[in-house]
């Protein structure tokens, strides 16, 4: 489904790119595992030298999952995925705390294939990565992944009726926040975890975990911090300083780090500098990147 033009909706691209690196690392840990899995088959009982030997096997499985392929011919979309996806390897410690816990993975569930069952905890351990690098806890994804088929549908709705979409950046805003809690009052008035979920918290949601928001954001910021563009609209000189001074004194505010990833993130090449020179992953950028949006946004806002 596409906003306008054939732009992507923000969510649904981001939900498959991480489909796509979540399978990449999965099968090339899978394309590895036999060692393990036949050390660990039919295990029922563990001690000191058996433990020894399965985080080694773990070791083994996942430095050779991490291993990158020949990449100098490779396509440039083939590189970027491989490029994101060492952000997302799991700590082996914790595989091999599920290799205690899960009877699936050693072989003694009837009907489970140790492969299936692996696969099944290897998901489990990137799906967490993920929402360590994105800041994100299983509470506020499980919402989240509850908010944003509304948000999509009800945007999709506006764009059949009227012929046209939405214009850049009302997803974000409170009028679209309030329509979703009124759908939510319409047809989840039984679900728990939503029901009484306020529009405020809403926005919040769409201004930490939506790409489109935290974009839109950076891009305010850029143009009052650098005097670019519209500035909001045709703002008059003197508020256009208000709002440089608010949002200076919010920077001076952040730690020292998310300070310097937002600073960085909006020269011209979005950090690329900044994360060569200080030798941080892609992936640890723009968590500290999303924690400073998220922190400017409650200075300047603290109603949210």
């Amino acid at each position: 489904m596409t906003d306008d033009g054939g732009r992507n909706q923000v969510g649904e691209s981001d939900r498959r790119r991480w489909w796509l690196l979540r399978k990449m690392i999965t099968r090339r840990c899978l394309c590895r595992s036999g060692p393990l899995l036949d050390l660990i088959k039919g295990v029922s009982e563990f001690d000191e030298n058996l433990l020894s030997q399965i985080k080694v096997k773990v070791e083994q499985m996942r430095d050779e999952a991490m291993t990158p392929p020949n990449l100098a011919m490779a396509p440039a979309r083939q590189s970027a995925l491989w490029d994101a996806a060492l952000d997302f390897f799991f700590d082996q410690s914790q595989l091999v705390e599920g290799i205690k816990r899960d009877e699936g993975v050693r072989g003694l569930k009837p009907n489970v294939a140790q492969e299936q069952a692996l696969t099944v905890m290897l998901h489990s351990l990137l799906d967490a990565r993920r929402r360590e690098l994105c800041g994100r806890t299983e509470y506020e994804e499980r919402i989240w992944r509850k908010l944003w088929p509304i948000s999509k549908g009800l945007m999709q709705e506006f764009q059949e009726g009227h012929g046209r979409p939405r214009p850049p950046g009302y997803r974000c805003s409170r009028e679209h926040a309030a329509e979703i809690r009124l759908r939510i009052l319409r047809d989840m008035p039984n679900d728990p975890s939503v029901r009484s979920i306020k529009s405020d918290t809403i926005k919040g949601y769409f201004d930490q975990f939506c790409d489109e928001c935290l974009k839109l954001a950076s891009q305010e910021y850029a143009g009052v911090h650098y005097g670019e563009g519209d500035d909001g609209a045709g703002l008059p000189t003197y508020l256009k300083a208000v709002m440089l001074h608010s949002l200076k004194r919010c920077i001076d505010q952040l730690n020292e780090h998310e300070r310097s990833v937002i600073l960085a993130s909006l020269e011209e090449d979005e950090g690329a500098e900044y994360r060569w020179r200080d030798g941080m992953k892609i992936g640890e950028f723009r968590r500290l990147k999303n924690l400073a949006l998220r922190h400017l946004r409650n200075c300047l806002d603290p109603k949210e």
